[in-house]
């Protein structure tokens, strides 16, 4: 309910296209979506298609896509969809080769995939 609220304030004070609206979006959708929620999954697909010429918007997208993938890979669906790790990966590294925090938890996300994946 909290980041229901937090998303909603957030884009009526800065507009639903804002860096912080989509972040608070993001939060949201990948704490519900870790909770079960199909609705959610299917937002963070839609952030996850954000411009990628526009580098926070892509950072979002990235987050989204990988918060994404873990959540179906949490569900037993990982092995029934691409796998997007290869290509976010690569798409990463050749936009952010220093890394950094979003670099990190895309690789956390990624690992948390594959260790569940490896127990089935």
């Amino acid at each position: 309910a909290h980041l229901d609220e937090a998303a909603r304030l957030t884009a009526a004070a800065y507009g639903a296209r804002h860096p912080a609206a989509l972040r608070a979006a993001l939060s949201r959708d990948r704490a519900a979506s870790d909770a079960g929620s199909a609705e959610a999954l299917a937002a963070l697909d839609t952030l996850a298609a954000l411009s990628p010429d526009d580098g926070e918007l892509r950072r979002i997208g990235w987050l989204a896509r990988a918060h994404a993938a873990a959540a179906r890979c949490g569900r037993g669906a990982g092995m029934h969809v691409p796998e997007p790790w290869p290509q976010l990966s690569a798409q990463i590294r050749a936009a952010q080769p220093q890394g950094g925090a979003v670099v990190r938890e895309i690789a956390s996300l990624q690992r948390r995939c594959q260790t569940s994946l490896a127990r089935r």
